[in-house]
């Protein structure tokens, strides 16, 4: 009976230890999952962002020899650029709570959708 016993106690001590281990690999797995969706979110982001910055670079270029061009001045022309860039910049600044709380709950959707998903 004793025998018996230990030998249960054995079996329920290695099927913890199994369930342990199993969790940790889980757990690991979600945490390499959750990285590497954000990893190719932000590399994505950060590829998309680049390409656009150039490309407004250029067009601001353009812009700025076009205005020039018309007001037969390129200094004002890159004048009237540089201000509009300066109020665009400002409008984001004064609008940056309603932005932030916009980006924290398209990620919160994110973030609770995936845990939800695995559950």
């Amino acid at each position: 009976m004793i025998d018996n016993i230990k030998e249960n106690l054995g079996e329920v001590n290695e099927n913890a230890q199994q369930y342990v281990n199993s969790s940790v690999s889980y757990y690991k797995l979600k945490a390499f999952k959750l990285l590497m969706k954000g990893v190719t979110s932000m590399s994505q982001l950060l590829i998309t962002g680049f390409i656009l910055v150039i490309a407004a670079l250029f067009i601001s270029f353009a812009a700025s020899f076009g205005i020039g061009e018309l007001l037969d001045n390129r200094f004002l022309g890159f004048l009237i650029v540089g201000v509009f860039y300066i109020l665009v910049a400002i409008i984001f600044y004064a609008n940056r709570q309603i932005i932030e709380r916009k980006i924290l709950k398209e990620f919160s959707e994110d973030f609770f959708d995936e845990l939800e998903d695995d559950n």
